[in-house]
């Protein structure tokens, strides 16, 4: 697997949750949330015969308008329900194999936008087993 695979991975796997928010890898699209790799592929651990345990750090972010104050809750109750969905499921690899994602801390609003959005963020690890080659 490669860095510009693992965006579409992650998004192919979260459109499987049961929300009517779609995942989509880096960029920006209307009612869209966006995986972003927040860092490049890490080796936590390397063994002998060459295969390693990978995590990859990335944000899932999320804009929505400031119209009411359910809009901002709906956004806190998505990152809820993204939390409750990586906990309860693999990620399904080649092979067979599984990773897993896991959050990274808590979800906080990052940026008030000019024309009133709010943009919602929070952090995950996505790790898996990678076999030697």
């Amino acid at each position: 697997m490669d860095e510009y695979s693992y965006p579409v991975l992650l998004c192919e796997y979260l459109n499987n949750m049961d929300t009517d928010t779609v995942f989509v890898p880096e960029t920006w699209r209307g009612g869209a949330a966006c995986v972003m790799l927040s860092g490049g592929e890490d080796t936590e651990r390397e063994y002998i015969d060459g295969s390693a345990r990978i995590k990859v750090p990335f944000e899932i972010r999320l804009r929505c308008s400031h119209k009411s104050v359910r809009e901002r809750l709906d956004a806190v109750d998505f990152f809820t329900a993204v939390n409750a969905y990586v906990r309860d499921n693999p990620v399904p690899l080649d092979g067979g194999e599984y990773g897993r994602v896991s959050p990274v801390g808590g979800t906080f609003k990052s940026a008030i936008y000019e024309n009133g959005e709010e943009e919602y963020r929070a952090a995950y690890s996505f790790g898996y087993y990678r076999k030697a080659q």
